[in-house]
């Protein structure tokens, strides 16, 4: 597990990028919390997540191979009108 920090004034979290600031458990002290979820998934389950994955997979490279080869259609689906 990796977790990082963004110190920056980029960050409209951050309310002062000068301060330096620590690892520890102190309030003042960069703390990371980590919430993990454990689902059980039996041999059969993971079977038909296995099935769906492949399914969405393939309509996406259906569509990205219909988008490359005509180039002319919209984001929806329709021609795009070249007047």
């Amino acid at each position: 597990m990796k977790q990082w920090y963004d110190n920056t004034a980029d960050n409209p979290n951050n309310p002062d990028p000068d301060q330096w600031v620590f690892g520890g458990s102190r309030t003042a002290d960069e703390m990371t919390h980590a919430w993990i979820a454990i689902t059980h998934l039996d041999d059969e389950g993971y079977e038909e997540l296995l099935v769906e994955r492949k399914e969405k997979e393939h309509v996406l490279w259906q569509e990205t191979i219909s988008k490359t080869r005509n180039p002319n259609l919209a984001s929806n689906g329709s021609l795009i009108s070249l007047r």
